[in-house]
């Protein structure tokens, strides 16, 4: 249960194999054009953010946290509190633990859908997903968007509908991960700083 679901579903990925990412049914809609066009300007992004997970059989609600990291177009990094990773740097993924990990080429056809996954709810171009738009509808000064996806097996659960939450001026506020039982895996980020230079050195992992 503790295991960061980031790198249990990066690993859940190998077995997939890649299909061209496209989200269907969102052709024209200005929810999702709204949200493509708020975020071209945001070059990076730097904060906190908190996991928190919760399986429909137990009452126990199990959260970390770290920092995150992302410059546009293919940069991101989460870093938590506990020693795992995930980060991806331009044609390379790297994920694990620190001093065990393991390094992925980003085309490579095991790495290349999560890392459109990621990137596509971060860079808010949802048309990097694959699934199919359920609903998307503006929530005060952001929205609130819902993807059916398939084939997105985490270990023995598999992930029904992704939520994907934008806070003011359509900033990604949170992406939850919510399985068909109910079960669910929430990242939130917090404090979010934009457009700042960010240190290369949060893209590496020793």
């Amino acid at each position: 249960m503790k295991k960061n679901l980031f790198i249990v579903a990066a690993l859940a990925f190998m077995s997939v194999g890649i299909a061209s990412a496209q989200l269907k049914n969102a052709e024209g809609n200005a929810v999702v054009a709204k949200v493509k066009s708020a975020n071209e300007s945001v070059k990076s992004i730097s904060c906190k953010f908190t996991q928190t997970k919760k399986m429909s059989f137990s009452d126990q609600v199990v959260k970390s946290d770290g920092d995150f990291y992302f410059t546009k177009d293919n940069k991101l990094s989460m870093k938590y509190t506990n020693g795992e990773v995930l980060v991806m740097n331009g044609n390379e993924v790297v994920l694990g633990k620190k001093g065990k990990t393991r390094k992925l080429k980003a085309t490579n056809k095991h790495a290349a859908p999560l890392v459109a996954t990621l990137l596509g709810c971060v860079s808010g171009d949802l048309n990097k997903l694959d699934g199919q738009l359920e609903s998307a509808k503006e929530q005060g000064s952001g929205a609130v968007i819902n993807v059916k996806v398939d084939n997105f097996k985490v270990g023995q659960s598999l992930v029904s509908k992704v939520e994907i939450k934008y806070g003011k001026n359509h900033i990604i506020e949170s992406i939850n991960l919510i399985e068909a039982d109910g079960s669910y895996t929430l990242y939130e980020l917090q404090q979010k700083t934009l457009n700042k230079s960010i240190d290369e050195s949060v893209y590496s992992v020793k």
